[in-house]
């Protein structure tokens, strides 16, 4: 099996793994008898990880079940929410407008709360200058929130140079289990909980937290990441020779994602065949459920349903790319 589907989910490492079922354990954090204390400082070693991470202070950091609540509950704020057409569904289909990212600054509108952004595309891996909008919009009374599921432990999220006021993460894109995720909160930043019912994570994520997953996430969190850099450009560099009429899908600025237009085949059909040699790669985001997806339309893409997306992580080696390459000519072979 060659698995290059890692930004739809990351196996789990034996580290999560490990902390998971040592977390099992526990008491709820809540509970103030001693083996409920004993949770609680599980709990916050877990979060100041995390935030350490960022460059963040711990109570920065609020646990979810995953990166779509932490997204939705970052854009909970009154007044106009101002995203790009880049963006994972869960922000995309939260906010007001949707704006040519290109444009973004353009279209503020008098009464935009907050602009949201993706920092790492997850159907191209386009690198977006979260920075620089952040200078932008300085002093203009503007929140900033980056959905950075793809970009947390790839790419430097320290939240003081980014200058976000808002930033959400998910454990398993980086090895952690799947079910739990972050966001984080600068201190001061005003925003709504989506239900009520409990004083847990400073009163905006109500509930008990999941203990062994948030263990698990901070275990996963702790390693040291993969460079899957050289794989990328490895397969750069076969693709002319070996694919010559594959199209790059421009845009590829992070080290674990590409995306490839291929010709005369539909990006499922790909992934089926593809899998049948074994070789996993996906046709898009893992939320698009085949539907022609939004982000690859607005890049103007020409044939943007052709598109197969894939994604290195650990484990992946220079051999698989040149499987990857060996079976996807297979494929190509049948639409010629």
């Amino acid at each position: 099996m060659i698995y290059l589907d890692h930004a739809a989910t990351t196996p789990p490492s034996k580290a999560a793994i490990d902390a998971f079922n040592n977390a099992l354990e526990y008491a709820n954090p809540s509970s103030l008898h001693g083996q409920g204390q004993k949770a609680r400082k599980l709990l916050e070693r877990s979060r100041a990880v995390i935030a350490e991470k960022l460059n963040a202070a711990p109570e920065e950091i609020i646990f979810t079940s995953g990166g779509t609540e932490a997204n939705a509950l970052a854009l909970n704020v009154s007044g106009h929410k101002l995203t790009t057409e880049l963006e994972h569904p869960s922000v995309r289909e939260n906010a007001d407008t949707l704006a040519n990212p290109y444009q973004l600054i353009g279209t503020i509108q008098d009464n935009t709360a907050i602009i949201s952004c993706i920092y790492v595309c997850n159907e191209t891996g386009s690198i977006q200058p979260i920075a620089d909008i952040a200078k932008e919009i300085k002093g203009r009374g503007i929140l900033l929130h980056t959905d950075a599921v793809q970009a947390f432990g790839k790419i430097d999220c320290n939240v003081k140079k980014l200058g976000v006021d808002l930033m959400t993460m998910s454990a398993h894109k980086i090895g952690g289990i799947r079910g739990v995720a972050a966001l984080y909160v600068r201190k001061g930043v005003k925003i709504k909980p989506l239900w009520l019912g409990g004083g847990q994570e400073n009163g905006l994520r109500p509930g008990t937290e999941s203990l062994p997953l948030i263990a698990a996430f901070a275990a996963a969190a702790q390693r040291e990441s993969t460079d899957t850099r050289p794989l990328i450009d490895y397969l750069l560099e076969l693709l002319p020779n070996k694919l010559p009429n594959v199209i790059i899908v421009p845009g590829h600025g992070a080290p674990h994602i590409i995306a490839l237009e291929l010709p005369r085949c539909p990006g499922q059909v790909a992934v089926r065949m593809l899998s049948d040699m074994g070789v996993y790669v996906s046709s898009g985001s893992a939320c698009s459920r085949g539907k022609t997806s939004p982000v690859l339309k607005a890049l103007g893409v020409k044939q943007p349903d052709n598109v197969i997306r894939i994604s290195f992580g650990e484990g992946n080696t220079k051999e698989d790319v040149d499987e990857l390459v060996k079976a996807l000519g297979i494929v190509l072979e049948k639409f010629i």
